[in-house]
C-alpha cells in the first residue's frame, strides 16, 4: 500500500471513532505495523495528523494503555464469593480482562465491585493499602465490612491526586 493522503484519512477516522488498536487499524487499512511506524517517521503530516487524532479521541473516551494512547490504569475492587473478602488492585489493561485472570487461580466466584480510572493508580493503591494494612488477609486481598467506606476512601484519594481528565469511578 502506499501512502496518501486517502490512507492518512482513514486511519485518522479509525482512531477517532473506536478502541482499535493500532494493529487492528492497519489491518482494516491493508498496512503492517512497520509500514505505520515508518510512514509516522518518514512523513510527519503523518505523525501530526495521527497525533491530533489521538487527541482528538482521548478527549471524548480516553482508552488504555493497551493501545498505546493514554497514561492512566484501574484500580479495581474484586469481592471472593459470599466473604467479606476484598482484593484491591491495579490494572493497565480492562478490570475485566485481569478479573478472568483472577478468577483461573480462585475456587469462589469473583466479582468486580467497583473500577476507578486514574493517572495515579500506583500511588493511590499504595496509600489505601497502607491505610487498612490492620485489614490485609494476604498479598492484595482484605476482610472489610463496610466497602462502601473503602470505596469512599479511594475516591477522595483519587481526587486529591489525579489529573481532572482522568477520574472516573465505575460500579
Amino acid at each position: 500500500m502506499k501512502y496518501g493522503k486517502e490512507i492518512l484519512k482513514d486511519i485518522c477516522k479509525l482512531i477517532e471513532s473506536d478502541d482499535y488498536t493500532q494493529k487492528e487499524i492497519c489491518q482494516q487499512v491493508g498496512i503492517n505495523q512497520d509500514t505505520f511506524t515508518d510512514w509516522k517517521h518518514n512523513h510527519s503530516d503523518f505523525k501530526k495528523s495521527v497525533n491530533i487524532s489521538i487527541k482528538k479521541r482521548l478527549k471524548i473516551k480516553p482508552v488504555t494503555r493497551k493501545y498505546g494512547w493514554a497514561d492512566y490504569s484501574y484500580i479495581y475492587i474484586v469481592k471472593c464469593g459470599d466473604f467479606d473478602y476484598y482484593k484491591i488492585g491495579i490494572s493497565k489493561i480492562k478490570p475485566h480482562l485481569r478479573l478472568s485472570q483472577l478468577q483461573t487461580s480462585s475456587p469462589f466466584l469473583l466479582q468486580i465491585i467497583h473500577i476507578f480510572k486514574t493517572d495515579n493508580s500506583e500511588k493511590i493503591e499504595f496509600k489505601i493499602h497502607n491505610q487498612y494494612s490492620k485489614k490485609l488477609i494476604r498479598g492484595e486481598w482484605f476482610e472489610f465490612k463496610n466497602i462502601n467506606k473503602v470505596i469512599s476512601d479511594i475516591e477522595k484519594e483519587i481526587i486529591k491526586n489525579t489529573n481532572s481528565q482522568y477520574r472516573l469511578s465505575l460500579n
